[in-house]
């Protein structure tokens, strides 16, 4: 009998540790999971704060733009709506300002469009006739035009 009672005092005593290790186990996994929890949320509201402020980004550029295709659209159509009477020539042309147009030709990325803007930029330049600008600033708003066609 006090075999019996040594292996159930065994027993009982390997259940109680058991017991013990299994509860802080279980608390280990709880915090754990608080934790995860925790962080999983604090993700979830960063990524809806990037959400929102993409949004609002999205928005405000759409707006730049439709605002940018109204202006094009009124300064294409504007150019078009008239026609110049005769020759009539600038009397001066700022070689710091016609310097800096030609740059800025130069740095567009598209090769075909850059072409025709370098050949009616350099016509207006040699002929200093208003026809050659506006032939020139025509052909400069279709292309604004239609690059900002191309977004939406």
């Amino acid at each position: 009998m006090k075999i019996y009672s040594i292996a159930v005092t065994a027993v009982c005593a390997i259940a109680l540790i058991l017991v013990g290790y299994f509860g802080w186990y279980a608390q280990v996994a709880k915090s754990d999971k608080e934790s995860a929890l925790r962080q999983w949320q604090q993700t979830q509201d960063e990524l809806s704060k990037n959400q929102e402020a993409l949004t609002n980004l999205r928005s405000l550029v759409d707006s730049g733009l439709n605002n940018a295709k109204a202006s094009a659209a009124i300064l294409k159509d504007s150019s078009e709506s008239f026609l110049i009477a005769g020759d009539i020539k600038i009397a001066t042309l700022g070689a710091k300002e016609a310097d800096a147009v030609s740059a800025q030709i130069q740095s567009l990325p598209e090769k075909m469009d850059r072409i025709a803007l370098e050949q009616g930029w350099s016509y207006f330049e040699k002929s200093h006739k208003v026809s050659d600008y506006f032939a020139f600033a025509r052909f400069l708003a279709n292309t604004i035009f239609r690059n900002l066609a191309n977004i939406h």
